[in-house]
């Protein structure tokens, strides 16, 4: 179990629940999957993040992983704060 834990198997089975997760939302309603797509690509970011931890990988591979995961999540900020000052201008 604990050579489980720390292989990369449980990070793809993570990264292949969330695509399957993001397929099965923008079959039921578009719209909706992609108002949720930045959630998932720093979702997939911060795993691909755990991911580079686990095999080692360079520290390159680590912050851009991170720095992605941190541009998904300031484009929802954006987006949501955009949001909410829409309905004051009208």
């Amino acid at each position: 179990m604990q050579q489980f834990m720390y292989s990369s198997v449980l990070t793809d089975l993570m990264l292949g629940l969330l695509f399957v997760e993001f397929s099965f939302l923008f079959i039921r309603d578009r719209r909706f999957a992609y108002s949720f797509l930045p959630f998932f690509c720093a979702g997939a970011a911060l795993i691909l993040a755990l991911r580079m931890v686990i095999v080692q990988a360079t520290w390159e591979y680590l912050a851009a992983s991170l720095v992605l995961a941190l541009i998904a999540h300031l484009l929802e900020l954006f987006r949501r704060l955009k949001d909410k000052e829409e309905p004051a201008h009208r």
